[in-house]
């Protein structure tokens, strides 16, 4: 199931995709966009950096970085949730962070903008441990996924579900 970016773009949207994706025990395969309006924002940080405008881009991720902050704390109710993605915000933008200090190339601007599907990804996987679902963040490799590897190509994230809400699983599948 591919969920686009405003159907993730807040927090109530992604409570109602973990319930849309564990309405049945079938499992699934779940790739999601960016949170809407992160891909802009990481495309302007890009243009930035292409036209030498590191000053520009650091407020743009920071104030990016304030807005993941806010969705974190509004989307996650506990403790252990909120610092596990606290640890998710800190990687990436410290990876955006260290992209002001290189030089800018276009082999970069891809790295960027998977920040977006990587961020939702992995906050929308936090989340769903505490939706007491078991769940599997799942990296697609093609050397050990090859089922998988249309994702991989379209440089997808994906959570692998094997359950429904009950609790009644089978079990879960780490792809990595």
């Amino acid at each position: 199931m591919k969920f686009g970016g405003t159907s993730v773009g807040k927090p109530h949207r992604m409570y109602e995709v973990a319930n849309l994706v564990t309405k049945d025990s079938e499992p699934k395969i779940v790739v999601l966009s960016a949170v809407s309006g992160t891909t802009n924002n990481l495309v302007e940080i890009g243009a930035f950096l292409s036209a030498g405008k590191k000053t520009e881009a650091k407020e743009k991720i920071d104030a990016l970085h304030h807005q993941y902050q806010s969705f974190i704390t509004e989307l996650l109710k506990t403790t252990d949730a909120l610092a596990k993605a606290q640890e998710v915000l800190k990687e990436h933008f410290e990876f955006l962070n260290i992209i002001l200090r290189i030089s800018y190339n276009e082999a970069l601007n891809k790295d960027i903008l998977a920040q977006g599907e990587l961020l939702s990804t992995k906050l929308f996987s936090i989340y769903f441990c505490t939706y007491n679902a078991y769940n599997c963040l799942a990296s697609i490799n093609p050397h050990h996924a090859k089922a998988f590897q249309f994702l991989f190509y379209l440089g997808e994230c994906c959570i692998v579900i094997n359950g429904d809400r009950n609790g009644n699983f089978r079990r879960c599948d780490h792809v990595d």
